[in-house]
């Protein structure tokens, strides 16, 4: 399997309780389950041991919007993140794939003040 975005190799990364994941050798994307990201972003320290990417190649990449599932090649959809809303992934409904480009899982794990502000107020 290779990127979606960069069309590098995966490498198979594991952390914690079942947390396992394909981390891009070239741009540091990250490809899960979305049930693998769920268990990422509650799992402490995961984000610093598995978003090893460099965030700004990440923040280029992420204007890239027409991208296929690396496993089957469907289009995958932008979503963002219910929480915090900069935050842009794709999605392979049909494998229930989620990607996250380089910075993406560091930035999902740091809440702003604002944004604590915000999900207290909802």
């Amino acid at each position: 399997m290779h990127c979606p975005k960069c069309e590098s190799p995966f490498e198979e990364k594991k952390y914690g309780a079942g947390i396992q994941v394909h981390s891009c050798q070239g741009c540091g994307g990250i490809l899960c389950k979305t049930k693998t990201l769920e268990k990422m972003r509650s799992e402490w320290m995961a984000d610093l041991m598995l978003d090893r990417g460099d965030p700004n190649k990440g923040r280029e990449l992420d204007k890239m919007v027409d991208i296929n599932c690396p496993s089957c090649s469907n289009a995958m959809s932008r979503i963002f993140d219910e929480e915090q809303a900069h935050v842009f992934m794709e999605l392979c409904e049909s494998c229930d794939l989620i990607f996250l480009d380089a910075g993406e899982l560091t930035d999902l794990s740091d809440f702003t003040l604002m944004e604590k502000l915000k999900n207290l107020l909802s």
